[in-house]
């Protein structure tokens, strides 16, 4: 991990934010620890002495509080993951952005909570609860984007030992048959996916780039970012760029050029410039 100046990380997969049997066992794996503390904490007696005793109900009652409230500021964070991480990077701004959402969703689901539990506002109570829930789903939070800090950029991309030579890619009702070698770079634009290739512009209905990176020659094409794939035979020249980034120039008429590589990914480009040309 590189610290330089501002912290950053790149997020080639924002499936990392979805529901996943491992996220999931970390997120509420740290609401079941909230909910324990908080049962503790509450008890009438010490926790090693004769008259303790365990309170269930304050745990539980806890917990499904947490798991509720959690699960909601999960579920519209999946959903807006990729306006919040529209840059590919985890950063500062990206991470307050993906606090305050999970806050101010979890604030509304926490206020009807509280409404249909009590009949009522009572405002001591409601504001002591409003404070321990916004620190629950910050804390919650805060460990699950340290979690993602650590992710390799190509996280849960499994790419195949060999690839189709050609993709059959839908468009409307039909289907056309698209060799990659005549591919010369792809473009995620507007929720599509682009294909460029000799001068035209096809439109595909892909369902992401992860599942079309599946597919494609891990010797030919290469994932710059998240919104572009290149192929190796339409670059032109790659150039130094501001903090250690790359930028990629590109041959023919393709309209898009200067295509930003992260210095997360700049030795990757390198290595894979240098293999043996397919």
């Amino acid at each position: 991990m590189e610290l330089t100046g501002t912290f950053t990380r790149p997020i080639q997969d924002l499936r990392v934010f979805d529901f996943r049997p491992k996220t999931a066992g970390i997120r509420y794996g740290v609401a079941l620890l909230l909910a324990l503390i908080n049962a503790l904490l509450r008890s009438d007696h010490a926790i090693f002495s004769n008259e303790f005793e365990f309170p269930w109900s304050i745990f539980w009652y806890g917990f499904l509080f947490v798991f509720v409230v959690c699960s909601s500021s999960w579920i519209a964070t999946s959903i807006l993951k990729k306006r919040l991480f529209e840059t590919g990077e985890l950063n500062p701004a990206t991470a307050s952005k993906f606090l305050v959402v999970n806050v101010i969703v979890a604030l509304i689901v926490y206020s009807c909570l509280y409404w249909a539990i009590n009949g009522q506002i009572y405002p001591r109570h409601y504001f002591l609860y409003f404070i321990l829930t916004i620190a629950v789903v910050s804390i919650e939070n805060l460990i699950y984007l340290l979690y993602c800090s650590f992710q390799s950029p190509d996280f849960s991309i499994d790419k195949p030992q060999t690839a189709s030579t050609d993709l059959i890619i839908s468009m409307g009702q039909k289907q056309i048959i698209l060799p990659q070698r005549e591919i010369e770079l792809i473009e995620l634009k507007n929720e599509l996916i682009l294909f460029h290739s000799k001068g035209k512009v096809i439109t595909s209905q892909f369902e992401s780039m992860e599942a079309l990176e599946k597919l494609l020659s891990a010797e030919l094409f290469f994932r710059a970012n998240r919104q572009v794939i290149i192929n190796r035979h339409t670059i032109k020249e790659i150039k130094k760029g501001e903090n250690r980034k790359l930028s990629i120039q590109l041959n023919g008429s393709i309209p898009i050029q200067g295509i930003s590589v992260s210095r997360y990914r700049r030795k990757d480009l390198l290595t894979w410039i240098k293999t043996q040309r397919p």
